[in-house]
């Protein structure tokens, strides 16, 4: 079972509202990629926020939901929420998707996955044409150093700090990592 955390405790500043409640062709957005994985039984779901409108729409759905202040500290509050409560149920890997990239799916994920795997190495990102993206993955070997982060660092600068133990893997479809930040975004992903 791959074990994923959806990270859902942004401030969403650009948007201007909570994105993640924005309705997506009929859904919230953050229920798109958590429901696509959810129903998947390669993987187990978690999402992290600090938005009591997001953890009510993850208990109305099945969706295991880490509600936490922490988030409110920037990125790695999430993280570290995240990691602190899996590795506490014994997780020997932890996947991060975002909660704003509605377009992920579970056969790439689960692609990305097997191949992280086969590479041996303790940390993987997808690659968005040359940019490193979420989904992220890292081995337990890594929790120290996602539990030391602050602020908004997320698990990039981890990544960044040690490339050679980092497997790198191209999406097949880069328009998966797109996300949504700002209202024009969101516009332009709606149905005519």
């Amino acid at each position: 079972m791959i074990e994923t955390i959806i990270l859902a405790g942004g401030r969403a500043e650009r948007f201007g509202s909570n994105k993640l409640l924005a309705a997506l062709n009929g859904r919230p957005m953050v229920l798109h990629t958590a429901l696509r994985l959810q129903w998947d039984r390669r993987f187990r779901v978690t999402v992290v926020t600090c938005h009591d409108a997001v953890r009510k729409l993850c208990k109305e759905n099945g969706i295991a939901c880490i509600y936490s202040e922490e988030c409110l500290k920037g990125l790695s509050g999430s993280i570290r929420a995240g990691v602190r409560e899996l590795a506490e149920k014994g997780a020997e890997e932890v996947c991060f998707c975002a909660g704003d990239q509605p377009f992920l799916t579970a056969d790439t994920l689960a692609a990305f996955h097997k191949a992280w795997q086969a590479s041996g190495k303790p940390m993987g990102s997808c690659l968005a044409g040359d940019d490193p993206t979420n989904p992220a993955i890292f081995s337990k070997d890594c929790y120290p150093a996602l539990l030391s982060l602050e602020g908004d660092a997320g698990g990039r600068r981890i990544l960044s700090a040690r490339p050679e133990d980092c497997f790198f893997w191209p999406l097949p479809d880069p328009d998966e990592a797109r996300d949504i930040d700002t209202p024009e975004q969101f516009l332009k992903e709606q149905p005519v």
